[in-house]
């Protein structure tokens, strides 16, 4: 049974005073509800397209409020990413820079270590040519 439904009286019931008390403070309670419900659908006759259209107004303004901060979060993060592409691109030309260079030393460090060997053994070949004399 819902709040708005009125139940039948049984036959047993017809003769007790504290039923009939409950019926018509049922039927008290379904009429408050309909008074209510009443109220309710004439203030929303009166006063619904003006909140409605308050309502609109009010969601029209935060999603243009709402676009505009996403399109400033989308531009700052354009920014950010054309910086770090920047950064990027200058610091791969000085690790290139550093890495050519690195490359080089490494090249000029064999060929130091390579004259030496050969030195030493220049060395110990004329020593022993001395000690021989």
């Amino acid at each position: 049974m819902s709040r708005y439904e009125f139940p039948a009286m049984d036959a047993k019931s017809k003769s007790d005073p504290a039923a009939w008390k409950a019926c018509i403070d049922q039927a008290r309670m379904l009429i408050e509800y309909q008074h209510t419900r009443l109220l309710n659908l004439d203030l929303l006759a009166k006063h619904g397209p003006a909140a409605w259209r308050l309502n609109a107004e009010i969601v029209a303004h935060l999603h243009t409020q709402l676009t505009n901060l996403l399109n400033e979060a989308q531009d700052e993060i354009q920014e950010v990413n054309r910086e770090r592409k920047d950064q990027q691109t200058k610091l791969y030309n000085k690790l290139y820079e550093l890495e050519s260079t690195w490359y080089s030393l490494v090249g000029k460090n064999m060929q130091l270590e390579q004259e030496c060997s050969r030195l030493q053994t220049e060395l110990a070949r004329r020593e022993e040519e001395t000690e021989q004399q």
